[in-house]
């Protein structure tokens, strides 16, 4: 039978969680998912949840889901993956010691939006080649000191897939907070200059939700009028009389 395992690796950044992972799959360790998450984004789940993240060491931890052919299999491919993430900096690694205590790290990690949905105003879905995770994260506080706003940010650092918040109320304390001054007249700016960021890194701007109506206007700066004009000619040759979702992206 198959086995499942979760890690977890507090770091003392998210710059330095990022860029180990990187060197772990270039080893041969393929998990069934990486993950990123900022300890003052996961804070605002543990609230909500009332349960408890494995670690509150340093500022960043890396989630790994191991699935193996068998328990020694498992085991063996969590040592390796241990070693290689204490020599890149990790503080500890943590293994979901029950099927239950994994279950509720997997459901911290993926209730940060439902803790953050009412202090977000749009919720950014960039994805930039996994060598340039780190440095767009980095590029996010960058803008977060400069507007002196929080735009809390986690992901799939096995894929690139960044998830940025753009929130209309500060966080405190893992709890929504007072609204932010501002935050509409920074809304447009902020998102400008996020996607090109993730351009200038051969990213694009959604990794997962798709375009929608709001990234309309900035899916021809981002792919390049050629591409956007080979997606009409598709558009056309499959639904030449506009039935399929008429008047949105693509026409």
């Amino acid at each position: 039978d198959s086995a499942i395992s979760t890690l977890v690796a507090p770091f003392n950044s998210v710059k330095q969680a990022i860029e180990t992972v990187p060197d772990i799959l270039r080893r041969g360790i393929l998990p069934t998912a990486v993950e990123f998450v900022q300890h003052e984004v996961i804070s605002c789940a543990e609230k909500l949840l009332k349960k408890s993240w494995p670690t509150h060491d340093g500022s960043a931890s890396l989630v790994f889901i191991l699935d193996g052919r068998s328990e020694d299999d498992l085991l063996d491919q969590a040592e390796k993956l241990a070693e290689l993430l204490e020599s890149g900096g990790a503080l500890d690694v943590l293994i979901a010691e029950s099927p239950e205590r994994q279950e509720e790290i997997l459901t911290l990690r993926s209730m940060i939006y439902e803790a953050l949905r009412e202090g977000t105003v749009e919720l950014f879905d960039i994805c930039v080649p996994r060598s340039e995770i780190a440095g767009h994260v980095e590029f996010v506080k960058e803008v977060e000191e400069r507007y002196k706003i929080q735009l809390p940010t986690y992901g799939h650092a096995g894929d690139g897939n960044v998830h940025t918040h753009y929130m209309r109320k500060a966080i405190s304390n893992g709890l929504l907070d007072a609204e932010v001054t501002g935050w509409r007249q920074l809304h447009e700016k902020v998102r400008e200059e996020l996607f090109a960021d993730a351009a200038a890194r051969g990213g694009v701007i959604s990794g997962e939700h798709g375009i929608g109506r709001v990234k309309r206007e900035y899916l021809e700066k981002n792919l390049g009028a050629v591409n956007v004009e080979v997606m009409r000619l598709i558009k056309r040759a499959l639904d030449s009389d506009n039935i399929l979702n008429p008047g949105k992206v693509v026409q």
